[in-house]
């Protein structure tokens, strides 16, 4: 359910933020930001059901984090926005400088994001019920690294704005949101599979984890753009990936 509303963010939210800023400037994406945020406080206060506190003491929660599996998982998830993070941040400017679209035109590709996120939701559901974590993992992050080298190459084709060269753009934002959201049911299930008792504490670190990985992901985009370009972008995403197989690769099972 946290992933489903997530999805439904990048779908909604992403394109409408981009369609918002064109229209009214910068400043106005984060005013919409905020409404957004304080018209679901009621929904908070009325509909989520209160709950008791658990009765484990405080200092046992957080030996959760001395499982191989908890720290693999919450390392990998991480890794997974840092590696996306570099290309999505700046995925206005790279949809103009590949494309040729403005405004609109790019948040009606931004939509393909949350098309993407859906279809990896599915997918790396299925994949979570059906196979083991570890093969699950290895084969999910390598065609994450495959799909995000191929940013590097979408900067060779041409900008013109032709329908193929929009398709082939749209078709690759599409990817790389779904191969990014794969491995996410199976890395839950593993956090919650781990120590059912202290679940609530590690999704709450796999959503932190998730954010953090969004800064620092954007923080590095912004020093591959600035330095290099955004041609890069591809090849820098695809080796931070890369990383996150090679864990999963000598990570044993247990």
């Amino acid at each position: 359910m946290i992933l489903s509303g997530l999805t439904i963010a990048f779908i909604v939210g992403v394109p409408l933020g981009t369609v918002v800023g064109s229209a009214f400037g910068w400043r106005a994406t984060f005013v919409f930001a905020a409404i957004v945020a304080f018209s679901v406080i009621p929904a908070i206060v009325f509909v989520v059901p209160s709950s008791a506190a658990d009765d484990i003491p405080p200092k046992s929660d957080w030996s959760v984090l001395k499982q191989p599996i908890v720290l693999l998982g919450l390392f990998l998830i991480g890794i997974s926005f840092i590696a996306a993070y570099p290309i999505i941040a700046y995925l206005g400017p790279i949809i103009t400088a590949t494309t040729g679209l403005e405004g609109a035109g790019i948040g009606a590709m931004q939509s393909a994001i949350g098309f993407g996120s859906v279809g990896g939701l599915i997918v790396g559901s299925v994949f979570a019920d059906r196979r083991a974590f570890l093969p699950n993992m290895r084969v999910m992050y390598l065609a994450f690294a495959l799909v995000l080298a191929t940013w590097s190459f979408v900067f060779l084709t041409d900008n013109s704005g032709t329908w193929i060269n929009i398709a082939l753009v749209a078709l690759v934002i599409f990817l790389t949101s779904a191969t990014l959201i794969a491995p996410s049911p199976a890395i839950e299930k593993a956090l919650v599979q781990a120590d059912p008792r202290q679940s609530a504490l590690t999704l709450a670190l796999n959503t932190s984890v998730i954010y953090l990985g969004q800064g620092i992901g954007a923080g590095v985009g912004g020093l591959v753009v600035g330095s290099i370009g955004f041609a890069a972008l591809g090849y820098v995403g695809a080796g931070i990936a890369f990383v996150a197989f090679v864990a999963a690769t000598l990570a044993k099972a247990r």
